[in-house]
């Protein structure tokens, strides 16, 4: 073996243990650290951790194909050629948001604000696609991320 494969092996395993070792020790992350400096460096943006749990939930709140069907069931849209002072509430606009930037979950905030949670759209999703659980967070992510 020739010194720079083993230099480059010794650095390989050097990074490999030091990381799963890493692992097994305390936390050493510091206030004001890595994490809290992202936070307010983004938050202008408006991005906002995810705890392990929500981002857990994430992939069943991503099975939206896009059918129209909770649309067409939701009794606060707004019937086609019905002019209204606000728009009509789109469910699918809700799923779809799922596919998007974490930091877009705000401009849902007045459909999220409007919705009644009477299910219908769930009740007729083919993907059983959680709606009402997908409005609360948004709902929830869309006030921490309020503007001041």
């Amino acid at each position: 073996m020739n010194r720079k494969r083993f230099l480059t092996y010794a650095f390989l395993a050097k990074y490999y243990f030091g990381h799963h070792l890493g692992r097994l020790l305390p936390s050493r992350r510091k206030p004001g650290g890595g994490l809290d400096k992202f936070l307010e460096n983004y938050r202008a943006d408006r991005i906002q951790a995810l705890t392990p749990e929500e981002r857990a939930a994430l992939p069943d709140m991503q099975s939206c194909v896009s059918c129209g069907l909770c649309t067409s069931s939701c009794v606060l849209t707004a019937p086609p050629g019905n002019l209204t002072e606000t728009p009509p509430i789109d469910p699918r606009a809700v799923a779809v948001s799922y596919s998007r930037a974490i930091p877009e979950f705000w401009s849902l905030r007045g459909v999220v604000e409007r919705c009644k949670g009477c299910g219908l759209c769930e009740e007729v999703c083919p993907t059983d696609t959680p709606l009402l659980r997908m409005v609360r967070f948004i709902d929830d992510k869309s006030r921490e991320s309020a503007p001041a």
